[in-house]
């Protein structure tokens, strides 16, 4: 480290495997690469008080190999995991967290990092997020894009956001609101075609919309509707809640009440 007060990250990954969590606390960062064809590209610079962090594994770079590597890339599906990115960063700074994905198997352990704001966004994936440690900062907004697959976010109430937007085309997903949770936060899912089970804490005040075809089915209990909202017995009467809005074409939503 040396004179950064934050810093942003910013990976591209078009198809691989790749693993994120806090490393020590006196690296920015820490990272092993594995590629098959092309090596990422990788920068670090510091603009003003800012460190930016740019990994990117070059498909172009790959395709003009030939087509006769094209399509020995394209036999096998493992082929397609052949890069792996391994990154840990600093519990030290502020950061700034966008992460590009392609096709790809991803572990996102992000617990103990000081992430103020996360875009996350995935082509054909199966993804894994953990805040397994609470976010000693604000994260002012979580913003995920999912486009084919599964995707599964675990103890997001230690993520200590205030706004999460969360858009999946088709494919299964897991929204688990476990953990310590700060404050009146906003929530908005919507998902296209797919399963989405949601697991909402009992101690926290939940209001929800849900904006359904009559293709989608919606399980829930322990809970009381009104006009357009559905309550629980905790809303307006703690500090944590959770407003959320739920919109959903084919498949079914489903919620379960966990104890915190």
């Amino acid at each position: 480290m040396t004179t950064e007060e934050s810093i942003f990250v910013d990976i591209t990954l078009n198809n691989g495997m790749i693993y994120l969590e806090k490393g020590p606390a006196n690296k920015i960062f820490e990272g092993e690469f594995v590629y098959s064809n092309q090596p990422p590209e990788i920068n670090y610079e510091i603009v003003g008080d800012e460190g930016r962090l740019t990994i990117h594994f070059d498909e172009e770079g790959m395709r003009q190999k030939g087509e006769e590597n094209k399509f020995k890339r394209l036999s096998s599906l493992e082929d397609l995991y052949d890069n792996e990115c391994r990154l840990k960063l600093s519990p030290n700074l502020p950061i700034v967290l966008n992460l590009d994905l392609g096709i790809t198997k991803g572990e996102l352990k992000l617990g103990g990092l000081q992430l103020k704001e996360i875009n996350f966004a995935s082509g054909v994936s199966r993804t894994n997020i953990n805040f397994d440690e609470p976010n000693p900062i604000t994260l002012e907004y979580f913003d995920v894009e999912a486009g084919v697959g599964a995707l599964e976010i675990y103890n997001l109430g230690n993520a200590n956001f205030k706004r999460f937007n969360f858009e999946g085309g088709i494919g299964d997903y897991v929204i688990d609101f476990a953990g310590n949770h700060y404050g009146d936060t906003k929530v908005d899912v919507d998902v296209g075609l797919g399963k989405v089970k949601l697991y909402l804490p009992r101690s926290a005040g939940i209001r929800m919309k849900v904006d359904k075809s009559f293709l989608c089915s919606f399980d829930i209990d322990e809970i009381y509707k009104e006009n357009d909202f559905y309550y629980n017995q905790k809303w307006g009467k703690t500090t944590n809640s959770l407003d959320m809005n739920v919109e959903t074409g084919i498949g079914k939503i489903s919620v379960v009440w966990i104890e915190d």
